[in-house]
């Protein structure tokens, strides 16, 4: 049943891009495939993936794409180094992963327009620091006004 979803989502985020709609329909549509995919590799994470063929699938993703200019490559090779990154990075529990998990998607949900502020008045500036402010800065920000909300709700 989970493989309609995904490539019914698969396909809508693919095409997503020549849609004429309203800019924040087109990033759900756009996004929509990567939140599901989480939560395909969050759901079976169990299930054991051997990382080698995981790697030789993505090398032959890669191959592929330099002999065929086709988008779907594009995505195929997205998919596979989530996969890849997932399965790689060791599964251990730290206090501080474990906050930010929990407010993961109220993170991204106050995250996404704070970095509208480093598009429009950074546009030259130089990456590292981009990177620093949009990850560390805005992320920080975005987990301590979660932490707050949740607080509030509470009381």
């Amino acid at each position: 049943m989970h493989y309609k979803k995904f490539v019914i989502l698969l396909v809508v985020s693919y095409f997503s891009s020549n849609l004429q709609i309203n800019i924040f329909i087109k990033q759900a549509s756009f996004y929509a495939f990567y939140f599901y995919l989480g939560t395909l590799i969050n759901k079976y994470q169990k299930i054991s993936l051997n990382k080698y063929i995981i790697i030789l699938i993505l090398l032959n993703i890669i191959l592929l794409k330099c002999f065929c200019d086709l988008k779907i490559f594009e995505y195929l090779l997205i998919v596979f180094t989530i996969i890849l990154i997932y399965k790689i990075i060791p599964n251990q529990e730290s206090k501080i992963l474990k906050i930010i998990s929990e407010n993961s998607y109220s993170i991204y949900l106050f995250h996404s327009p704070l970095i509208y502020i480093t598009f429009t008045y950074l546009k030259n500036a130089n990456p590292i620091i981009v990177i620093f402010i949009n990850f560390i800065l805005f992320g920080g920000m975005s987990l301590l006004l979660s932490i707050i909300i949740e607080k509030i709700k509470k009381l």
